[in-house]
């Protein structure tokens, strides 16, 4: 009966533990996403002031520059601009003026449909039957960041 007493409790610590690392793993996930966590390094400063004086100051930086296809993509995007990102804050590495990847502009676009689909319908610049339309940034690149962010 001892023996059991053991597992049971074993067993219960080991539940908590793991509650505690995913609540911490959450929280941690949670704030990464967040444009304070973003415009915490010095080269994003710019960056972060301009998109907090901009109408997506209620926008999230992971939901414009992050796909939102499932899960697993985000993660791994996530994961990648991170590794690059961190990298070159700690060498300082990073360019004076911070560009968009092609990746991350294809990011954008995705994500400015998404959120946006029912009026780029009403503008005439909508999609075709591939639902490919007009590079929303050729004509908005300096909605958000002012211009220095986007280059063409």
């Amino acid at each position: 009966m001892k023996a059991g007493k053991q597992s049971f409790k074993m067993a219960a610590i080991g539940f908590v533990v793991a509650l505690v690392l995913v609540g911490a793993g959450g929280a941690a996930y949670a704030y990464m996403e967040s444009p304070s966590f973003c415009g915490g390094c010095h080269a994003m400063q710019e960056q972060y002031h301009s998109w907090n004086d901009s109408a997506h100051q209620t926008v999230d930086c992971s939901d414009c520059h992050l796909p939102h296809d499932n899960i697993a993509s985000t993660l791994w995007a996530k994961t990648q601009t991170g590794v690059v990102d961190v990298y070159q804050q700690a060498t300082r590495g990073y360019d004076l003026e911070i560009t968009v990847t092609e990746k991350g502009k294809e990011y954008l676009q995705k994500n400015c449909i998404r959120c946006h689909e029912p009026a780029i319908k009403e503008t005439g610049m909508g999609f075709d039957k591939d639902g490919d339309g007009r590079d929303c940034t050729s004509c908005h690149r300096n909605l958000v960041h002012g211009g220095k962010t986007i280059s063409q």
